[in-house]
């Protein structure tokens, strides 16, 4: 499955503000940590602060930051937002075959949307961080060799 660029953006960003919640980020450090057009990156970060899922501040040292604990953020709330996503309930089908395939995709589709609303950016969070401890020892180990 694909998501598009913005839905990558937007929990990017997210993740990124989420390593450092005890402080403000700036669009700029996104941008060049996640390397995303700062223009594109504003845009994003204006539609996650509609959502409140970050609360920004203007100005001179200003920038942004998760708006509530990234334990209460799921993640459906962003890909929901920001992916055009459809799915057939016409079951009603008079030929053979009809009912089967929308019934099928009916289920994953709802197994998809069930994930997303039970995986949060804690979860995310973790996952990466797991995946940077393991990169870590990698490195130690053949920095050894």
């Amino acid at each position: 499955m694909r998501i598009n660029v913005s839905t990558d953006y937007a929990i990017r960003t997210l993740l990124f503000a989420g390593t450092h919640p005890s402080r403000l980020v700036t669009v700029k450090e996104v941008a060049e940590a996640q390397r995303i057009s700062e223009n594109h990156l504003m845009k994003i970060v204006w539609i996650l602060s509609k959502l409140d899922l970050l609360r920004t501040v203007r100005g001179r040292g200003g920038g942004f930051k998760l708006a509530k604990p990234a334990t209460q953020i799921k993640v459906s709330e962003v890909v929901l937002q920001f992916e055009k996503m459809t799915h057939s309930t016409d079951a009603e089908r008079s030929y053979i075959g009809g009912y089967a395939i929308p019934y099928v995709m009916d289920k994953a589709y709802s197994l998809f949307i069930d994930s997303l609303h039970s995986t949060t950016l804690n979860d995310l969070l973790i996952i990466e961080s797991q995946k940077n401890n393991k990169n870590d020892v990698y490195e130690k180990s053949r920095s050894r060799t």
